[in-house]
């Protein structure tokens, strides 16, 4: 039984394009993370600009940065949420962790 060449590089085609959504769907989900990254490390700058101008006291909430120590608040680009907790501690993210975690 012969296999057609058409056929051949119908199916070599279709493998490649499957290996290629699977590095695309990757590197998606690197840029995301990244940017969730950068913008915990926005928002932990403006929380602990915060805590030096209110005398060491943590914000209360995301409303306490914004307009004066953020232009507007940050969100996660997966969808998830971001805890600023303490002065001490870095502000964190439902989907991927906090700066020091990973």
């Amino acid at each position: 039984m012969r296999i057609d060449s058409g056929f051949k590089v119908t199916l070599i085609v279709v493998i490649a394009l499957i290996l290629l959504a699977g590095l695309l769907v990757r590197r998606v989900r690197q840029n995301r993370e990244t940017r969730c990254i950068d913008r915990m490390y926005l928002l932990q700058s403006a929380k602990e600009q915060y805590g030096l101008d209110h005398e060491g006291a943590p914000p209360a909430g995301f409303d306490d940065l914004a307009p004066i120590y953020l232009p507007a608040i940050p969100e996660c680009p997966s969808g998830g949420r971001y805890t600023l907790g303490a002065l001490d501690a870095w502000v964190s993210c439902s989907k991927h962790g906090s700066p020091d975690e990973l």
